[in-house]
């Protein structure tokens, strides 16, 4: 008395539930795809350029404007300040004077660098005669300290 309860049930394939139907999409846009150019109307002075070239005259190469009255002002303004402690100073604080003065007519671009000498060769002509003045003193005064003393013995 076999029962079919009784006997090993052989195991019965089962089946994956079959997949909804897959429904084409169109692809993305690509990242890396042309862009559409247009064409922008040619009185429009805003318009840009769609392929972003620079224009042809672009000042790339182009000679920067001329310092160098400007830069010798500065330079010779600022050793005059270091010689005005060797009481000759005011030789190049003059020559910086001199620079400064004509690079501000000439060299538009360079006017920071030619006030710069112009304002050191003030300075340096300045202290450089007061300097000056307060050595003459000094020596006027150690000069007349020892003839008085000499005359005095």
């Amino acid at each position: 008395m076999t029962n079919e309860n009784d006997a090993p049930a052989q195991p019965s394939a089962v089946q994956p539930p079959e997949a909804p139907p897959v429904i084409a999409q169109p692809a993305p846009p690509s990242p890396y795809a042309q862009a559409q150019v247009t064409q922008q109307p040619v009185n429009n002075p805003y318009a840009q350029n769609p392929y972003a070239t620079q224009p042809y005259n672009a000042n790339y190469g182009a000679p920067q404007d001329a310092k160098g009255l400007s830069i010798a002002s500065m330079v010779i303004g600022i050793v005059s300040l270091v010689l005005m402690f060797f009481y000759i100073g005011w030789l190049t604080g003059i020559a910086a004077v001199i620079f400064g003065h004509i690079a501000m007519k000439k060299e538009p671009a360079g006017k920071g660098m030619a006030l710069a000498g112009l304002i050191t060769g003030y300075v340096a002509i300045g202290l450089s005669l007061i300097f000056l003045i307060f050595a003459v003193l000094f020596f006027g005064f150690f000069m007349f300290a020892l003839t008085g003393a000499a005359t005095s013995v």
